[in-house]
């Protein structure tokens, strides 16, 4: 069995296990990898005569080879790496394709986890103050603005923002209905009043009824690439010095919840964590309370 076809059955069960699509263009592109390597070094082309140390000459492979920025890979970045050759070659010998695990030796680096970094407070004003000075000229700008008021509102992630439907609001309650769910569990999200009165000016405005919250010109569904994009020239034109990303704007929540309430359970609640261990290192972020206790010694 080639690298390909295999990669086509996993895929298949993922779907069938309701994975979501993140979940499997991340497998699709770590076993690319891994097949890509194979057809270079011309190792291991049947995975039935594929051993654990084919295994671990391509992971040493791969941490020679520099990441998309063209530094190094981080540890991190390789223990995603692995996470995915060990569920592919794990799900080869449950479905019965392969007679031995090549990965089963494989484990995750020990690696220091980075304290998450959100937008600074002088950052958030300059990009709010930008996207409310467009949103003055240009439907499309406004979109922008809601859509970055709503993510630094509620920490939601990017495709649950674009999985949202104007039918999914319930504004008089003050929550919405997220369907688009890590998990794929639908969670009613709480809402505070200012982001409420927000919303209800904005699809008012734009006569929105149902279907998409946040639509293209066309009026289908905002894209993800559109959003990084449009985000990252709204930091440019605001003046910022780091470009901000979607994923900034979920941290910048996490690290602002953490900081008024102090409870990781809640922050955990809030962002969907699925582990409180993902949810730590926003504990990890508050630098500000460790100065004060410092300064009060």
């Amino acid at each position: 069995m080639r690298i390909e076809e295999a990669l086509a059955l996993y895929c298949a069960q993922l779907e069938a296990n309701g994975r979501s699509l993140h979940t499997i263009r991340k497998a699709q592109r770590h076993i690319g990898e891994l097949a890509r390597w194979a057809a270079r070094e011309r190792a291991g082309e049947d995975l039935r005569d594929w051993t654990s140390a084919t295994t671990s000459e391509f992971l040493r492979a791969a941490h020679a080879l520099p990441g998309a920025s063209g530094a190094k890979r981080a540890q991190s970045t390789l223990n995603g790496l692995r996470s995915s050759v060990r569920s592919f070659f794990r799900f080869l010998v449950d479905a019965q394709y392969i007679a031995h695990d090549p990965a089963r030796l494989v484990k995750h680096a020990r690696c220091a986890s980075l304290p998450p970094r959100g937008l600074s407070a002088k950052d958030q004003e300059r990009l709010i103050a930008h996207l409310r000075d467009s949103a003055r000229q240009s439907a499309t700008a406004e979109r922008d603005q809601m859509l970055v008021a709503l993510a630094l509102a509620t920490g939601l992630r990017l495709g649950s923002l674009l999985g949202l439907d104007v039918q999914d609001m319930d504004l008089d309650a003050g929550e919405l209905i997220v369907r688009v769910v890590k998990g794929g569990t639908p969670q009613i999200v709480p809402l505070g009043p200012a982001i409420v009165g927000t919303l209800k000016r904005y699809i008012e405005r734009l006569g929105l009824e149902d279907g998409p919250l946040f639509r293209s010109r066309t009026g289908e569904r905002l894209g993800p690439r559109q959003v990084q994009q449009r985000l990252r020239a709204a930091g440019k034109r605001a003046g910022l010095r780091r470009l901000p990303s979607p994923h900034d704007l979920r941290r910048t929540f996490g690290i602002e919840l953490y900081a008024r309430t102090h409870d990781l359970l809640l922050v955990q609640a809030a962002l969907g964590h699925a582990a409180i261990t993902s949810t730590l290192r926003y504990a990890a972020a508050d630098q500000q309370r460790l100065r004060n206790a410092l300064q009060s010694l």
